[in-house]
């Protein structure tokens, strides 16, 4: 029995079978343009909040700096989540959405912003949806805010609206 590996042998099973091969990559590159052509694009924003609440005994301090350093966060928790419960909040998000038409108004950024806004506003939370997706994250003593949305201008004037809005509540 012949125990070696011919080349030859690979290279015809190749050619045989070009066309199935051709016409299977050609099939793949058509679906991944069309499916990128029809997905929209959604931009993502990000704003980090420095909670500066920490406890007034000197060892829960420390150990709060150290936890803090480790991503921990232990003795910080209660404030965070706290201000991590109020940024969810319908006020805090009808706030942003005052200040976002504002600032629309102000800078001409678009009117078609505007109609979209005025347009999907609500007395619902379900009206809120031209805010975007919000996410936030405990991380030590920060709180990240994201926002995914469609327009890559909004998700950062949204963004920045939540962190502006929660200086008022906050």
């Amino acid at each position: 029995m012949d125990d070696e590996i011919n080349l030859r042998d690979y290279v015809d099973v190749f050619v045989k079978h070009k066309k199935l091969i051709f016409s299977i990559c050609m099939i793949s590159i058509i679906f991944s343009i069309v499916i990128s052509l029809l997905i929209k694009p959604v931009y993502e924003a990000k704003a980090v909040i420095l909670v500066r609440n920490a406890p007034s005994s000197g060892a829960a301090s420390a150990l709060s700096g150290i936890s803090a350093q480790f991503g921990m966060g232990a003795f910080n928790s209660g404030n965070l989540g706290d201000l991590n419960d109020l940024i969810k909040t319908k006020s805090v998000a009808d706030d942003v959405l005052g200040n976002i038409k504002k600032i629309v108004h102000r800078s001409e950024i678009s009117k078609l912003v505007l109609l979209e806004l005025d347009k999907k506003t609500g007395k619902s939370n379900k009206g809120l949806g031209i805010l975007g997706t919000l996410k936030t994250k405990i991380n030590g003593i920060f709180l990240e805010v994201t926002v995914e949305h469609k327009d890559p201008t909004l998700a950062a004037l949204i963004a920045d609206s939540y962190v502006e809005s929660l200086s008022v509540y906050w």
